[in-house]
């Protein structure tokens, strides 16, 4: 139960500059360049009621928590362009490189009260803090080849270069003189590198209404970890992996087609996901990642019909997805009496198969409408240390954007998310629902932007479910007492539109730390 008033400080400041440069008709260069600074606290003070099953009095607490800090990153796009030969020859590189560096803290201090919330005791407390750098690099090229007016041939090489460098320092409250004394034995700190080195071909081809389309893309991966304080956990690994593709639609008319299409794909772990510190801030829930996680892997099928209708299009198709060496995010188990890890781990497999349509309406000329609705069946389970887990069920997502732009040429959007219980091996994550809105107006030859967001109107959006396991289960529920309105103002120096940085994926950001 939240017992005060939660306090949000995020401030964010950044900088985006770009330019298009075409040597001759032959080459040409795009580049971009992002900085962002970006700081954040959140504090939040709730009340605990802790009540067991062998008859003992309940057990009350306060507590106080506080975390953030900063989180700095650099972007960096350029895509060159060699047209080598006759029309649609042609040979294009891109280069991507991000580094970033991260220093987010989390403390917790705990009081014991009465029912009443009077102090009770001495505040106990616990401080994480996680420092770090990350870069991503990536550097590809693909070539486009038209055999023939029906038959084209494409063919790539990429690679693909993740380094982290962090440091996990604990410390717990002095009560006595207010001060946190570090805990060396609870901290340690990591180095992590991942490169990927791809390599693909694809080919398609037109028979009168019908096209196809063939790929294999072939990746090898090396893996290495370096643990400061445990080298046990230390390793150097590779391995590789081929992903055929597959597709064909046939066009019945030019406003209708039938579509098929098989792929075969990889889900890298992410930082958190990859995270090795046991943070114990939390004295009966721990949280970690795991180094030693693998990619899974998402085989999937598809059968569906395309219709254009005037400016619409509607399409319906029916889905099946098997997904091997599942990672498991959220893994809970009791490491001693009354305290839960949660790590996530490989094992097991994942299907979902069922229907799914998608709308995008063009209902006036300012006003248009994205839909999306699923509905199907899950199952997730597998055997892990010894113990066999697995929860099947049906569900169903739903989520629609409607945008408009009103009187004085102001843009907005209402935007309403659904997802219904989802199956995990130990239990289910609970429903999720939220609505949103926002508005923005731009003043072109001011160069300014001012928009209004109102995320979660009716506060609904929730997060949690229900897990046991081997001596435990418990019921997790997590939502915010408040829905969330901001004032967004932002100023253009010129009216560049060239291409943004992409988003790094999985390095820094304070949460995404090895």
């Amino acid at each position: 139960m939240r017992t005060g008033t939660s306090h949000n400080n995020n401030h964010s400041y950044g900088l985006r500059l770009g330019s298009d440069i075409t040597f001759d008709t032959v080459h040409s260069l795009t580049i971009s360049a992002e900085a962002r600074a970006n700081n954040g606290t959140n504090q939040d003070p709730w009340m605990n009621t802790f009540t067991s099953n062998d008859g003992q009095a309940p057990y009350y607490s306060s507590m106080d928590q506080t975390s953030g800090g900063p989180n700095n990153s650099l972007g960096f796009t350029g895509t060159y362009t060699m047209h080598v030969g006759p029309k649609e020859h042609d040979l294009v590189a891109n280069v991507y490189f991000y580094p970033d560096n991260y220093d987010i803290t989390n403390t917790l201090v705990t009081t014991p009260t009465n029912a009443s919330g009077e102090v009770a005791g001495q505040s106990t407390g616990r401080r994480s803090q996680t420092v770090g750098i990350g870069s991503y690099f990536e550097a590809l090229a693909d070539y486009t080849w038209p055999i023939t007016p029906t038959m084209k041939l494409g063919t790539g090489v990429d690679a693909t270069l993740q380094f982290i460098d962090s440091e996990f320092n604990f410390s717990e409250l002095d009560a006595v003189n207010n001060v946190f004394v570090p805990a060396p034995v609870l901290s340690n700190a990591a180095k992590h590198y991942d490169d990927v080195y791809a390599a693909y071909v694809d080919a398609s081809e037109q028979f009168g209404d019908l096209n196809v389309r063939a790929g294999l893309r072939g990746e090898h991966t090396r893996n290495q970890f370096e643990s400061r304080d445990t080298p046990a956990q230390n390793f150097d690994r590779s391995f590789g992996n081929l992903f055929p593709s597959m597709s064909a639609s046939y066009a019945f008319s030019q406003e209708q087609s039938v579509q098929f299409s098989y792929a075969r794909r990889i889900n890298r772990p992410t930082g958190p996901q990859l995270n090795p510190y046991v943070d114990v801030t939390d004295s009966l829930y721990w949280r970690a990642g795991n180094p030693a996680l693998m990619p899974e892997y998402i085989n999937s099928v598809q059968l569906g019909i395309l219709q254009y209708i005037d400016a619409s299009v509607v399409n319906v198709e029916a889905f099946y997805r098997l997904t091997e060496n599942m990672i498991n995010l959220r893994f809970r188990e009791e490491v001693k009496p009354g305290v839960l890890l949660e790590r996530p781990y490989n094992f097991g497999q994942g299907i979902a198969y069922g229907m799914s349509g998608s709308a995008n309406l063009s209902l006036a000329p300012w006003l248009s409408i994205n839909s999306e609705l699923s509905y199907y069946y899950q199952e997730a389970g597998g055997t892990f240390k010894g113990q066999t887990y697995e929860s099947t069920g049906y569900g169903w997502n739903a989520r629609v954007i409607a945008n408009a732009t009103l009187p004085l040429d102001i843009k907005s959007q209402i935007f309403f998310d659904y997802t219904a219980p989802q199956v995990i091996p130990q239990g289910q994550r609970m429903q999720f629902s939220m609505l949103s809105l926002s508005m923005n107006r731009e003043f072109k030859e001011q160069h300014l932007t001012i928009g209004l967001n109102w995320m979660d109107v009716f506060n609904s959006a929730q997060f949690g479910g229900s897990v046991s396991g081997p001596g435990f289960s418990t019921d997790l529920l997590n939502r915010r007492d408040y829905p969330l309105v901001s004032l967004n103002l932002s100023y253009r120096i010129n009216d560049y539109k060239g291409p943004r940085p992409r988003q790094s994926p999985g390095v820094g950001g304070g949460g995404n730390t090895i």
